[in-house]
């Protein structure tokens, strides 16, 4: 009798082990991050490209940049939007279009940094433009040896963004946004929200990117309806917002550990069984 329990409780124990030791299998994945704004679809409704300027290289290289600035002037006086990679890794600005880091299971990664200047320009530019930040993740495994995501497997994040530059002149009374607050600049981003699954030795995992967020981790732009978000920099203000994922492991028992906790289970019945039947 006493056997009996014993080896159900091994049984049992064993079952839990092997489920657990699932969880705790976590190991720090490798991820590169390359990020910049797609000037080649920058149209403003003034019929041309003229009041856009962009400069720094992006991380794809050529076609991308890491600051868009209104008005084609000095970008030290226009309002403009900085983008760079990973910007836990090192600090920023300067705004780096690729950067290179590591997440674990559980942790959460800023992999991007927007930067919004609003700052006064002259009122000839008050024009909207369409232009996306260009975003590809790629996911390695700890010794890097082995792409898990990339190109052509869910990798990229591309983000198409509406930007609506006031009129910042004083007096300081235009309602121009969709809002209709005072001259805030707006931008309006499709809403973030991707899973984005891989697999590694045996176990599964996703990534989760959730929305444009503060540098607290709240959310950080208005539900605007139809899958979009309004984001507002005030007058003279500087805003840092901020893309992050999360790495959640999908937690699937495995069928030895079912098998094992199934006899634990069964003996939990059986044992009751055999005492009854014994002291008939």
């Amino acid at each position: 009798m006493k056997r009996t329990k014993i080896l159900l409780m091994v049984a049992a124990v064993a079952a839990v082990l092997g489920m657990s030791s699932r969880a705790a299998m976590a190991v720090p994945f490798q991820i590169e991050v390359r990020v910049g704004w797609l000037n080649a679809t920058a149209v403003c409704t003034n019929g041309g490209s003229a009041c856009l300027g962009f400069s720094g290289t992006g991380g794809f290289g050529a076609g991308t940049s890491t600051t868009m600035n209104w008005d084609n002037q000095s970008s030290a006086a226009d309002s403009r939007l900085s983008i760079g990679a990973l910007p836990d890794v090192a600090p920023t600005p300067p705004f780096d279009g690729f950067r290179a880091g590591t997440i674990d299971v559980g942790q959460t990664v800023r992999t991007a940094q927007i930067r919004h200047i609003n700052n006064s320009i002259p009122a000839v530019d008050h024009f909207l433009a369409s232009i996306t930040v260009r975003t590809l993740l790629r996911v390695l495994s700890p010794d890097g040896t082995t792409e898990l995501i990339g190109d052509g497997t869910g990798g990229d994040l591309d983000v198409s963004i509406s930007f609506l530059e006031t009129r910042n002149q004083a007096p300081c009374t235009q309602t121009s946004n969709s809002i209709g607050s005072i001259c805030d600049d707006q931008f309006t981003f499709i809403n973030i929200a991707a899973d984005i699954p891989f697999s590694f030795e045996g176990h599964n995992y996703i990534l989760e990117a959730r929305g444009i967020l503060n540098p607290d981790g709240s959310p950080a732009c208005e539900d605007a309806g139809g899958g979009l978000v309004n984001c507002l920099t005030r007058e003279a203000a500087v805003s840092d917002r901020f893309v992050a994922i999360t790495l959640r492991e999908v937690e699937v028992p495995a069928p030895a550990s079912l098998l094992l906790l199934g006899l634990g289970l069964v003996g939990a019945g059986v044992v009751p069984m055999i005492r009854n039947r014994r002291s008939a």
